[in-house]
């Protein structure tokens, strides 16, 4: 802990949250984190500033995309990784879910029957919610711990509606059913708007690639010159 106080309170709290997100597989020591990127900054800094030609317009530059790039790759991308898998995993488990409710004899029991059928992080997390309830936990308590694990918000949503329908004994099937059909309408969406992002990308990318080729093709003199 001593070693993040050199850090900003802000920087700490949100790497905290995307440490949380990724679970077992987050940093047990999240100072050495901080500490060692921080340190990689300082060094590409005055390697840049003293090595380089333009070095305090280079230093600047290098030292912020390393920061912030450092950060991306090893929390942002792999929390957006998870948040596909947890979603695929949160339309297999309640698709079973919502097969084993049929006869409404017993949800907590189907419930967990669902979740040693199914192995993964959305059937862990929803088996600590229940052994929570068992025990007599505030429900408030429950789903502020779950939005510390869970990154994708629908999922989350999800979740704390289905265990609202549960603990007000409301029909939970119809509910489940509901939620999937929003559930798979996000995700062609969100699958669409990746489609037209790569498109996008891969046009600006060719536009910035023919530009320099254009331009010559409609002036040679250039070359000439």
């Amino acid at each position: 802990m001593n070693g993040e106080r050199i850090h900003l309170k802000k920087t700490v709290q949100l790497l905290k949250q995307k440490n949380n997100f990724l679970g077992n597989k987050g940093y047990k020591n999240l100072s050495i984190f901080l500490n060692i990127r921080l340190l990689i900054t300082i060094i590409i800094f005055l390697f840049s500033l003293f090595s380089l030609s333009y070095g305090y317009f280079w230093a600047p530059i290098l030292s912020i995309i390393y920061f912030y790039g450092i950060e991306y790759l090893f929390f942002d991308l792999r929390i957006r990784k998870k948040d596909e898998k947890l979603l695929l995993e949160a339309l297999f488990f309640f698709e079973i879910l919502v097969i084993s409710l049929d006869d409404q004899r017993n949800v907590i029991q189907d419930l967990k029957k669902v979740c040693n059928c199914v192995k993964g992080e959305l059937a862990e997390n929803v088996n600590d919610i229940i052994n929570d309830l068992e025990y007599g936990k505030e429900k408030e308590s429950i789903f502020d711990r779950l939005k510390q694990s869970i990154s994708n918000k629908e999922v989350y949503l999800l979740l704390v509606n289905i265990f609202h329908a549960l603990t007000n004994q409301t029909n939970l099937k119809e509910s489940l059913e509901q939620q999937l059909v929003y559930l798979k309408e996000y995700r062609t969406t969100r699958f669409k708007y990746q489609v037209i992002k790569t498109y996008f990308l891969l046009f600006l990318v060719s536009i910035i690639l023919l530009l320099p080729i254009v331009v010559i093709l409609l002036n040679p003199s250039i070359i000439l010159s």
